[in-house]
């Protein structure tokens, strides 16, 4: 996007790269703040085990991730960008009073609409779906091997992240001025998760017995009983 906007002196790409660079400061600074209230080891913080080479760039020498997962990245950052595309082929425009927040569709939704719609968002499931354990074809693969890199939640916080920051990023584009509500809510939406972890890593996880374990006890159990007894 910043090359194209270069080469084609474009303002739109040229605004959507600032977009960009902007929804990652606010993905690292999201990740940064709950890490320090939560802790690393915060259960809905955590990656999945074995996470390895989770950032943008793929590594040469993949590393196990001990960053946060919450909230996914890619995720925040395709539905982002499948939001402003959404809004850009519906031609969305402000309402009539700019003191309202508010979009009216100008472009009827037609087939012409339709095709670049479900590609668009196809291609960011299949980014989001990319990070999870049903990502198959499209996960991370390392030695042959699927890795998976976020939670279905840290995939769906992200993405309900992303949203908004999309709707804002259009609106402020157009210049409306409840364009910092989608900012908010986005705010809110990181709040509410940071409030919901704390309470969830105070409930002790529940206790899992080994089926083996208990097999083998009643083997042992079974065996040292006199039996007629």
């Amino acid at each position: 996007v910043g090359s194209y906007a270069v080469i084609c002196w474009s303002r739109e790409a040229a605004l959507l790269e600032v977009c960009l660079l902007t929804n990652e400061i606010l993905n690292a600074v999201f990740k940064k703040l709950s890490t320090l209230l939560l802790g690393k080891e915060a259960r809905w913080l955590r990656r999945p085990r074995g996470a390895a080479d989770s950032g943008i760039y793929p590594q040469h020498f993949p590393k196990l991730s001990t960053s946060s997962g919450m909230p996914s990245g890619h995720a925040q950052t395709s539905t982002l960008v499948a939001t402003i595309f959404t809004c850009y082929v519906l031609d969305l425009q402000p309402q009539a009073d700019p003191d309202l927040p508010g979009m009216k569709v100008a472009s009827p939704l037609e087939a012409r609409n339709i095709v670049p719609l479900v590609y668009v968002w196809l291609v960011a499931i299949c980014v989001m779906l990319s990070r999870t354990r049903f990502g198959g074809p499209l996960a991370v693969n390392i030695g042959g091997r699927a890795i998976v890199q976020h939670s279905l939640l840290q995939i769906f916080v992200g993405a309900s992240i992303g949203f908004p920051l999309g709707v804002a990023a259009f609106w402020l584009y157009l210049g409306q001025r409840g364009w910092w509500l989608g900012v908010l809510l986005a705010l809110v939406v990181m709040s509410l998760v940071t409030v919901l972890a704390s309470i969830a890593q105070r409930i002790p996880p529940p206790k899992v017995e080994r089926k083996d374990s208990e097999s083998a006890d009643n083997d042992t159990t079974g065996s040292g009983t006199p039996e007629g007894t």
